[in-house]
């Protein structure tokens, strides 16, 4: 697999975050095109189980408004937790925003029963997308 560079619009928040995702996720796949070959079993698997928790701090640290900014603008704690992680549709959203990700641990093989545990322990289980940036796909009204 190839590392590929994509061109975002970078106007509005989201475009970069989602440009951020793609740097992460870029950086990942050539970290795994030069040392796939010398990886042992064993760290195979270690790093299997330390990659959701590890995307899911990294989603948090990119999306979720600091304390800082929290104080200065008078947002109590539980309007950002409801906002983010609380509601269905954010959590519709955090996993519909990690189906890439799914993609990249399938493709390197980081996919294992302890591995899909953790994703679903970090709330960023579900499926993974066929092609990249592929639209989420829907079965219903979840996602509006």
């Amino acid at each position: 697999m190839v590392a590929r560079r994509v061109k975002s619009k970078a106007g509005r928040w989201g475009d970069r975050n989602v440009e951020r995702q793609r740097v992460v996720m870029d950086a990942l796949i050539a970290l795994f095109d030069q040392a796939d070959p010398g990886v042992g079993r064993l760290r195979k698997f270690v790093l299997s189980l330390l990659f959701a928790p590890t995307m899911r701090i990294v989603c948090d640290l990119i999306a979720v408004p600091t304390r800082r900014f929290r104080a200065d603008c008078d947002i109590p704690r539980s309007v950002v937790r409801e906002v983010f992680w609380k509601s269905e549709h954010s959590r519709d959203g955090l996993r519909a925003g990690f189906a890439d990700v799914r993609m990249l641990a399938t493709d390197l093989g980081l996919l294992n029963p302890a591995s899909r545990v953790l994703w679903k322990i970090c709330r960023i289980d579900g499926d993974a997308s066929r092609y990249r940036s592929e639209p989420a796909r829907t079965t219903g009204s979840r996602i509006r």
